[in-house]
């Protein structure tokens, strides 16, 4: 995997997004298009051979199925999650991804959004991983007097000090940065994205 840096990362994201958006746009005037040049044949569909009680019924199950798959989703997500506790699920629509340096060791970062409801894109941080050989670390307590967490790498025999008071923590603070850094681009006038 392909290392990125914060910026080049954003920019990525900025990149998909917009190409996701164009793809909405025309998607959408194609469909007007062929509604205006058919209106005919579309109209005839839909006043003359469906009963009305049909399409009553057929949007009132359409309404359910979506209500379910929302409450599915946020089943799945863990519901409200406890302020000191990280667990975040990976976004199901992916703007980017890669990895970025924080803290002296690498991070992989999904970027995106989840699936219902759609909401502000969010950032789920990976790792850490070595930044020698990208292996994922693992975190110990080390130190004489005063003991603190340590990342491991255990192929290059390296540690590597969590800024932190835990791994979580540190993660956390990695995944506000992305966020914070992803609305800064996109709200500050006159800028280009990333």
């Amino acid at each position: 995997m392909r290392h990125l840096s914060l910026s080049a990362f954003l920019k990525k994201v900025f990149e998909s997004a917009a190409v996701q958006l164009l793809v909405i746009c025309v998607l959408g005037i194609l469909s007007l298009i062929y509604a205006y040049f058919n209106w005919d044949q579309v109209a005839s569909v839909l006043f003359s051979q469906v009963p009305l009680w049909t399409t009553i019924v057929v949007g009132i199950v359409a309404l359910l199925v979506a209500w379910l798959a929302w409450l599915i989703h946020r089943r799945r997500s863990g519901g409200p999650q406890i302020a000191f506790v990280s667990s975040r699920s990976d976004p199901e629509i992916l703007l980017a991804q890669g990895m970025i340096d924080m803290f002296g060791v690498k991070w992989k970062i999904l970027f995106g959004y989840a699936f219902l409801p759609r909401g502000e894109p969010y950032a789920v941080a990976k790792g850490p991983y070595c930044p020698r050989c990208t292996f994922e670390m693992e975190t110990e307590q080390r130190g004489l007097l005063v003991k603190g967490p340590y990342w491991k790498c255990v192929p290059c025999h390296k540690f590597y000090r969590c800024p932190e008071e835990s791994s979580a923590a540190a993660r956390d603070l990695v995944q506000k940065q992305v966020e914070s850094e992803y609305r800064k681009r996109q709200t500050s006038p006159g800028s280009t994205p990333p």
